[in-house]
């Protein structure tokens, strides 16, 4: 069980804990900072310790952490968060995904798992979804996509060029 550790660093105060994310299919420790409240606002006491409102926000942080239950983490690979959401089986507001649902989601995702490049979530934007989405749909309808629409613009590293024959 962490306690974190609460720091000033400028104007803020943070919480740096250690928290485990996927990389290259391992479970590694990595450190994460948590940008917690301006220090004009809860200014710490004469020994530099934070004030009790600081610890509070701290606990609310910890507290999935703790007990292993929390939401992908933005250094979590796209692959890896999807594996784990289609593990879980669990929609947006914490109800199970119906068993019909999640066994089309998990052979869709057998099908296109090996053309998912191996890009951590941070650098995932709704664009690339969007395009994502465009492109299976083209897939599952039959159509095909000129070789312009086939990689997004506005990320050249993010998909791998490839031609549609």
């Amino acid at each position: 069980m962490q306690k974190g550790s609460i720091r000033i660093s400028g104007k803020w105060w943070y919480l740096k804990v250690r928290e485990n994310v996927i990389e290259n299919g391992q479970s590694v420790r990595k450190p994460m900072y948590h940008k917690l409240a301006p220090v004009d606002q809860f200014r710490p006491s004469p020994n530099g310790e934070p004030p009790a409102a600081i610890r509070a926000m701290v606990d609310e942080k910890l507290a999935p952490i703790n007990s292993g239950k929390r939401e992908g983490l933005s250094a979590d690979s796209w692959k890896s968060y999807l594996e784990s959401y289609l593990q879980a089986g669990l929609g947006a507001d914490g109800r199970p995904v119906r068993k019909v649902t999640l066994k089309s989601y998990r052979r869709d995702y057998k099908i296109i798992k090996d053309l998912i490049p191996d890009t951590q979530l941070r650098n995932i934007r709704t664009p690339d979804i969007n395009w994502a989405k465009g492109w299976w749909t083209s897939i599952l309808c039959g159509t095909r996509w000129s070789s312009a629409e086939m990689m997004p613009t506005h990320t050249p590293t993010l998909w791998p060029r490839s031609s549609n024959s």
